[in-house]
């Protein structure tokens, strides 16, 4: 996947916090994205609008700031530096609404060729919370990610 074209961020590694600016006619708007620990070796990705300097956000605001292309592509940017710091880790998506689960798929679908070269993608259909592995003409409810240079590689090949 490699570094995309998108904003410059700051991490702080420890808390798994990473903070950029979005830039647009809104002006620029702080955001925040995090990684927090689900389960085993599970994250969940949260992101959105920064309140304070305290690391809150707010996760459903939508702030058309006319940026969207390059918020995703620093979120994947993000999303990457992370798997390389962690490549046995698995990054779970969960959109907090309809209009981003949709977004969501969108976006996947259509890069799925390039993203496929070095993610294995699952999504997640309904009440069944069993990732199954990603089909471009399935719409899921949410998304897991993990670095083809895992130990899955090895397990799925026994």
């Amino acid at each position: 996947m490699g570094k995309r074209t998108g904003y410059n961020y700051i991490s702080d590694e420890k808390e798994h916090i990473y903070r950029f600016t979005s830039k647009g006619p809104k002006g620029d708007i702080p955001k925040i994205a995090v990684m927090s620990p689900a389960f085993r070796t599970a994250w969940y990705l949260a992101f959105g609008d920064a309140i304070g300097d305290e690391g809150d956000f707010d996760d459903e605001v939508v702030t058309n700031n006319g940026d969207m292309k390059m918020v995703l592509l620093t979120l994947a940017n993000i999303v990457s530096d992370f798997l390389a710091k962690q490549p046995d880790a698995e990054v779970i998506i969960n959109p907090v609404d309809e209009k981003r689960k949709q977004l969501y798929n969108r976006i996947i679908q259509r890069n799925f060729d390039e993203l496929s070269k070095e993610l294995f993608i699952f999504g997640v259909i309904g009440k069944v919370k069993t990732p199954l592995e990603f089909s471009p003409i399935t719409i899921y409810e949410a998304f897991t990610v993990l670095k083809k240079t895992t130990n899955f590689d090895k397990k799925s090949s026994k």
